[in-house]
């Protein structure tokens, strides 16, 4: 086994933020140090790159498309909405939109606010019903609420 005390010793000398450390070689764990054992850790937006992982084996199985559509998979969802132009309606949003927070939404949907005040928790109608605010594609705003309806695709 890798004897990690040096590097533990560096850590603490220079007062660096490291909780947790595994060195693999060839798939076969190496050396580890834990600074940190039994702490609940925040992940925050750790699922946003699983997410994005996951959609890209979905795509190399041949499931997913970047240009499938989120009236692709939810059809039942995606009613037009009227008075919208065709560009603007969010059944028309394709996963590379979703992957690249670029839906179209000025105020990202479903920040803790507006999931708390959700009567109906059914998040995949709720999205689709939000209205866009500009073209998709064009303009990054980060956004849960994308991540989960990638989620919800695959």
């Amino acid at each position: 086994m890798l004897n990690m005390n040096p590097f533990e010793i560096l850590v603490r000398e220079r007062g660096l933020n490291v909780l947790t450390v595994r060195v693999l070689q060839k798939g076969a764990l190496t050396g580890t140090l834990d600074l940190a054992k039994d702490i609940r850790r925040l992940q925050h937006s750790v699922s946003k790159s699983f997410t994005c992982m996951a959609a890209g084996l979905a795509i190399e199985e041949g499931k997913l498309a970047l240009n499938t559509r989120l009236k692709d998979v939810f059809p039942e969802y995606a009613w037009p909405h009227p008075h919208t132009p065709h560009s603007l309606q969010p059944g028309e949003l394709t996963l590379l939109n979703l992957l690249r927070m670029s839906s179209g939404h000025d105020s990202p949907p479903f920040w803790a606010e507006e999931r708390a005040a959700m009567k109906d928790k059914d998040w995949v109608a709720h999205y689709l019903s939000l209205p866009l605010d500009r073209t998709p594609g064009g303009h990054f705003t980060y956004s849960s609420g994308d991540t989960f309806m990638i989620s919800a695709m695959i």
